[in-house]
């Protein structure tokens, strides 16, 4: 009888892509084939547990019908989504409101606001979100972005029971009528970029006032490349153009505000790819997902690619840039960043995402398969509770 000898593999390393069949010899554990799993960050691999629509079993699509979420986000109690040509409120995922109504100076209560007529947002796409707070707030001022129209401002006020609050809202104009795709806040402004007919400039508002763009501190900066997203990063902020990358500083001092270059031969895919992880910014460039890093120089920043394991997986992704919806998220609690690409436009669509989980060598990579994102966000509730909802 033929003896044996056991030899233990233990399962790290995520997927791999890339190597060829004697490369992964030498690295045993690895996976060739990782589709709805994730890499655990205690190492390993486990099955992801799935997600539950919000409001279960009596949940309720918020037109009433399959529009496509375009964006969606936690705000105090409950979630705000937009879809089709309006924007919506519910705590529960059964009751929703729509709130893209323009309320009084001082903010309407709940009767007035739900009565008053809804402000269509024509031809709204992909949803950006900026969130705004300060100590006489409860809940906060989110600000809404979707590429067509003007910004929109949404806060609420009072912690009782829906009915019993106070609702405020307005259009923010950045610059004319022009719609605004892309916006984030930074240093005490709301900063805007992708304006129609003015792709190129960044706008910032003026100081603690995100409401405001034409007061004393606000102003635009012009550069010479197409802007497809913006993130603040530490005491900068990085803008980041079709073919290069740059960072606006001295925001706070107008005689000393300024773009200065990072590099001029990468660029960025998707301004919705762009994700903050473990203090660095990782975004989906042409040849890689890569991160924005500090370095020791004071100032200074690094580039790194940190995707080669499923550089065929990323070569897919780039190559059908035009055709997916880019939507990511991070979770925090998973040190985990996820991309998701889907293609809506298809008969059928292809719902793909990649996982990376932050490892001490760095990320490890998995796949999901059918789940279809065109809207995620996370963020923390009223109780403090961070919640993510696609």
């Amino acid at each position: 009888m033929a003896t044996s000898q056991p030899y233990t593999v233990a399962c790290t390393g995520g997927l791999v892509t890339a190597s060829n069949q004697i490369d992964l010899l030498k690295t045993p554990g690895v996976a060739t084939d990782l589709r709805n799993f994730e890499v655990s960050i205690e190492g390993g691999y486990r099955r992801i547990n799935g997600y539950t629509k919000f409001g279960e079993s009596n949940s309720v699509q918020p037109t009433g019908s399959a529009d496509t979420i375009l964006g969606v986000t936690p705000y105090a109690d409950g979630v705000i989504a937009c879809a089709s040509t309006n924007i919506y409120f519910s705590q529960d995922g059964i009751t929703w409101i729509e709130i893209n109504k323009l309320s009084a100076g001082g903010g309407d209560n709940y009767a007035t606001f739900t009565g008053k007529s809804v402000t269509a947002r024509t031809g709204q796409g992909q949803i950006s979100f900026a969130m705004f707070t300060s100590a006489c707030e409860d809940y906060g001022e989110i600000i809404i972005a979707d590429g067509a129209n003007k910004l929109f401002s949404f806060r609420m006020e009072g912690t009782g029971a829906l009915n019993t609050r106070t609702f405020f809202t307005q259009e923010i104009t950045v610059d004319s009528t022009h719609g605004v795709k892309y916006i984030t806040s930074h240093d005490h402004h709301l900063i805007a970029a992708g304006l129609e007919e003015n792709e190129s400039t960044v706008y910032y508002s003026v100081y603690n006032d995100p409401d405001n763009f034409t007061g004393t501190g606000a102003g635009s900066i012009t550069i010479s490349d197409k802007i497809v997203g913006i993130r603040g990063f530490r005491e900068d902020l990085i803008v980041f153009c079709e073919n290069s990358l740059h960072k606006l500083i001295n925001i706070n001092d107008s005689a000393n505000i300024r773009i200065d270059p990072i590099a001029e031969n990468v660029g960025c895919l998707s301004g919705y790819s762009i994700q903050e992880i473990g203090g660095d910014l990782i975004f989906l460039a042409p040849d890689g997902l890569r991160t924005v890093a500090g370095t020791a120089r004071i100032g200074d920043v690094e580039l790194g690619t940190v995707s080669k394991a499923i550089q065929p997986v990323i070569t897919t992704i780039s190559q059908n840039i035009d055709k997916y919806t880019i939507s990511s998220i991070v979770l925090r609690e998973k040190s985990q960043y996820r991309l998701f690409y889907t293609d809506i436009t298809a008969a059928n669509p292809t719902q793909r995402g990649v996982i990376g989980t932050l490892r001490p060598n760095g990320f490890e990579w998995s796949e999901t398969r059918g789940i279809e994102v065109t809207g995620i966000g996370s963020g923390f509730n009223a109780s403090g509770v961070e919640e993510y909802y696609h």
